[in-house]
């Protein structure tokens, strides 16, 4: 055994001792300055100790139950408990890293590796995330894997132990690469008939039960695309050139791992492979997984595979020199000296970058922060929604749809936007850089959102901080219906609203329409309003400029976006109900785009919306009461009679209500009958002069309703029966009607009254 095998107790207490305070330093001293993702945890563990957080505050929490379920438990110290438990995570991994390697007869590379993992970047810039643990639980779970643990004193509680680190991991951070890392050493265990299939099975079924109940509520924003890791691994390195330095040592690294070895002598030579091949196999496999599943925890795993490649290729460097007598060394020398040689100048780079980010710490960009908070939380309600970065939401103690600055940039705009449209926050918060001067510039956004106030420092790049406010407007009103309308092939209509829906005339009327790209639109079209008179007639018109709400270049298939569209209306609009429509034109053709709505091979040439009342009045006061019902939808409240002589016009006013609104649109008839029964005068129409068709009929919306009644010049004077119906123009169908006490009347025909002819 080698001296290097035989570490003094002072030394590993020394070494130990060491990789657990580093990291613990290092996250304590980084406390105002944690990354946006452990605020966002911190504030969903605070929010679960007295409340169920909001739908978009749920990601943490299916993502990391287990450790946001710690940071509710200390609800208060949420922010210490995390910082705390991150940094000792880190310490763990190291500790653990350093027995494994040490076990596969890896000491120096077990040495280097462990130091320069807690003197990496990633302790300060994942510090308060629940990343370090993941990275602890899954190495140990590895590690009891595919080391011998048949030689151990208890290897069927070694066996238990590896499923109980599994089943914290998965607690700890939940997504499908971990998933499929813990099926996978799972089933190393039933090939090696370690345990049954009872584990694996109740793994897969809880990866299902949470598939089907917590991920698609909880808000889990799009994943992020791993070209931007690249970008910033690109930026990281460029302005890093020391860490140039560790190529040499991956590739020596990458060389030694996946070396095989000669056994068995010149008789029977044979291969097997380089101590700790198997360790590093799953690991990168590890990594690929997350990688293509976008995990966030990629880049972690990502620089733990550089870091132990670099421990890796500093031992084989040092053997390979040692072996090549170039020093003057003897074997004990070497052994310590050389390594030593290859680590020292490495862990110099790591803590000289080290260094750069903390005295480059954003603390200027804190304090805005800061102030921005205690803005929000001494003005605003304490119900009031924010999009912001996660720590001003964790300091306001307001609900906070998390804005994740360090990742604003031009490939995000269109998710930040489609944020915004969905949830409409009452405040959004913004800083500066171009992401959020291409968002506040938009013509949707400032439709939507004043500045309210800004916090600014000469000195502080983000500077301002600005806190905008939502703004009501008309637009905001009315309830969004659904529809499918595919336009041209090229987007779809699906959804919009408008209001008000009653108007009276001269007044103004606010649509939305939601629009969804089924292709690049690179070029603008109009999109056209009209309102119109059942008769056909356009009372009323406006045409937009399509898209208004974003640059064309930005919307791409699949993207989704509002459009605003006001439309004025006279002060002579006579009153009854209008339809109100919309269709699309190119922008240099007078040509209406074919609609496909709602499955329909057959192409219409506009979308009807629903319709827009100018009501007429409607003063039922001194009308007697009738109460009759029509089908399960209109009843007949009260009418009322004018005075009637033959050879004049006679007039009934029919006063409506609706109980449950129409999808048809019935016709009225109101019969005059002699006393043999026979039609004297008749008149069927629409109700309201066909002004007001029943379908745009509205719950408690009293319709008053005139029929007038030519009454023939030789009516003879005597009694007649005034009955009155509905029927559907399209097959003369009648409506079935009940009178106030229920009776079903014959014929579906209600008699409603009498009037009495004398002579004229």
């Amino acid at each position: 055994m080698t001296p290097a095998n035989r570490l003094p107790h002072i030394g590993s207490l020394v070494l130990g001792t060491l990789l657990l305070f580093v990291p613990l330093f290092l996250t304590l001293n980084w406390d105002p300055y944690l990354s946006d993702p452990a605020f966002h945890t911190f504030h969903v563990g605070r929010t679960l100790a007295t409340d169920l957080p909001s739908a978009y505050e749920l990601e943490p929490l299916a993502r990391a139950p287990l450790y946001v379920a710690l940071m509710a438990i200390g609800a208060p110290y949420a922010s210490q408990i995390g910082l705390v438990l991150s940094a000792i995570g880190w310490g763990v991994a190291a500790l653990l890293i350093l027995i494994t390697l040490r076990a596969v007869n890896r000491p120096f590379a077990a040495i280097i590796s462990a130091l320069l993992l807690v003197f990496n970047p990633l302790i300060i810039t994942t510090a308060g995330t629940e990343y370090s643990w993941v990275l602890a639980l899954g190495w140990a779970a590895l590690a009891l894997s595919l080391l011998p643990i048949h030689s151990w004193k208890h290897p069927r509680s070694i066996v238990w132990l590896k499923g109980l680190f599994l089943l914290l991991l998965l607690g700890i951070h939940f997504n499908i690469a971990t998933l499929l890392f813990s099926l996978t050493l799972l089933a190393i265990d039933i090939y090696k008939g370690r345990i049954g299939w009872l584990p694996f099975l109740l793994l897969i079924t809880a990866a299902i039960l949470w598939g089907i109940f917590i991920f698609p509520r909880s808000g889990i924003p799009g994943r992020e695309d791993p070209t931007l890791w690249l970008q910033d691994a690109y930026s990281f390195l460029s302005t890093r050139e020391l860490y140039w330095l560790f190529a040499p040592f991956i590739l020596a690294g990458v060389w030694d791992v996946w070396r095989w070895e000669p056994v068995g002598g010149e008789s029977s030579p044979q291969l097997k492979p380089a101590p700790g091949q198997k360790l590093f196999v799953f690991l990168l496999l590890w990594t690929a997984a997350a990688a293509l599943s976008r995990s966030p925890f990629t880049p972690v795993l990502v620089s733990v595979l550089a870091i132990l490649l670099t421990g890796l290729g500093a031992a084989w460097l040092s053997r390979r020199v040692a072996a090549s007598g170039l020093l003057a060394l003897n074997q004990q020398q070497a052994s310590y000296l050389l390594p030593s040689l290859f680590m020292i100048p490495l862990l110099l780079v790591a803590i000289i970058n080290l260094g750069e980010i903390y005295t480059n710490r954003p603390v200027l960009q804190a304090a805005l922060q800061a102030q921005a908070a205690a803005w929000l939380e001494d003005n605003t309600d304490p119900a009031a929604t924010l999009f912001a970065p996660p720590r001003i939401g964790f300091l306001a103690r307001r609900p906070t749809i998390p804005a994740f600055m360090d990742q604003m940039r031009d490939a995000t705009i269109i998710s930040v936007y489609e944020s915004l449209l969905s949830n409409s926050p009452n405040y959004v918060v913004s800083e500066n850089n171009l992401a959020w001067d291409y968002i506040t510039r938009n013509t949707w956004f400032k439709d939507r959102y004043q500045a309210r106030v800004r916090f600014q420092n000469g000195y502080a790049s983000a500077s301002p901080v600005t806190i905008w406010e939502y703004t009501p407007s008309p637009y905001d009103f009315g309830e969004q219906e659904r529809v499918q309308a595919i336009v041209n092939e090229q987007f779809a209509l699906i959804g919009y609203q408008f209001a008000p829906q009653t108007i009276t005339p001269g007044d103004d009327i606010f649509m939305t329409f939601i629009l969804e790209a089924l292709e690049p639109v690179n070029n603008g079209f109009i999109s056209a309003v009209h309102l119109t008179s059942p008769d056909g007639r356009v009372w009323a018109w406006h045409e937009e400029r399509t898209p208004r709400s974003l640059p064309g270049q930005w919307w791409e298939a699949g993207q989704i976006i509002p459009e605003r569209i006001q439309l004025e209306t006279t002060t002579d609009l006579p009153y009854g109900a209008y339809e109100l429509q919309v269709f699309w034109q190119p922008g240099d053709k007078d040509i209406h785009w074919p609609v496909y709505r709602d499955g329909d091979d057959n192409a219409l040439d506009r979308v009807f919306l629903g319709y827009v009342i100018i009501p007429p009045d409607a003063d039922s006061s001194q009308a007697t009461p009738v109460k009759a019902q029509f089908a399960d939808t209109i009843l007949l409240d009260a009418f009322a009679l004018s005075p009637a002589e033959p050879g004049r016009p006679w007039a009934i006013t029919l006063f409506w209500d609706t109980l449950n609104p129409p999808d048809k649109d019935f016709t009225v008839f109101v019969h005059l009958v002699d006393e043999k029964g026979q039609i004297v005068a008749s008149h069927d129409g629409m109700p309201v002069e066909n002004r007001f068709p029943t379908r745009a009929w509205r719950r408690g919306q009293i319709v008053s309703d005139v029929h007038r009644l030519d009454l023939p010049p030789n009516l003879e004077p005597g009694v007649y029966q005034v009955n009155v119906g509905m029927y559907l123009l399209e097959t003369g169908e009648r409506l079935p009607v009940w009178d106030v006490g229920g009776v079903e009347q014959a014929d579906r025909i209600l008699p409603l009254s009498t009037i009495e002819i004398g002579n004229q």
